[in-house]
């Protein structure tokens, strides 16, 4: 229990408090809950490349041809989530060869990162477990989604709704 000097001091001094102020502080201190990126409501992550972000969104887009702003959505959720799904794939070899390193003491250098998050996050011998349950629900989601646009291309084209190329005011392709 907080007795209630330490409470009104703890008051007094949340006042004083006025978060980070310059640009590189509110840059980094948006990472604050960032754990291992796997929900993370940004989709590019600071150790990843954005060229190679939106080199794949422009590969997946020019894959799914995207008609009208509902397909446009969709595809842009599909690219995400595969996104997300490639990270599941490099955090796993990289779990892995943490767990190796550990197990023959080998020293961790900084090249594993998202291996080391994830197994912070996890704090417990059921992290690769933990991380199938991640990579089985990205790819439902993708399931989904894929579902989801193929349908949505289907009704477009039997009724006309849309024609190729259009596209909402203000947005463009």
């Amino acid at each position: 229990m907080t007795s209630d000097n330490k409470r009104t001091a703890n008051q007094r001094n949340s006042l004083c408090s006025t978060g980070p102020r310059t640009p590189d502080g509110k840059a980094a201190s948006r990472l604050n809950a960032l754990k291992h990126g796997l929900t993370a409501a940004q989709v590019l992550l600071p150790d990843e490349d954005a060229n190679d972000y939106q080199q794949f969104m422009k590969a997946m887009k020019q894959q799914l041809q995207p008609n009208g702003v509902l397909e446009q959505e969709l595809s842009e959720a599909i690219a995400m989530k595969l996104w997300r799904l490639r990270r599941v794939l490099r955090m796993e070899a990289e779990t892995l060869r943490y767990q190796l390193r550990s197990a023959l003491q080998y020293s961790l250098d900084s090249g594993d990162p998202l291996g080391r998050a994830f197994l912070s996050d996890c704090q417990s011998p059921e992290s690769m477990l933990k991380l199938s349950r991640y990579e089985t629900s990205l790819q439902s989601q993708l399931l989904g989604l894929l579902r989801e646009f193929r349908e949505l291309r289907e009704i477009t084209q039997l009724s006309g709704f849309v024609s190729h190329g259009e596209t909402a005011v203000g947005i463009t392709s």
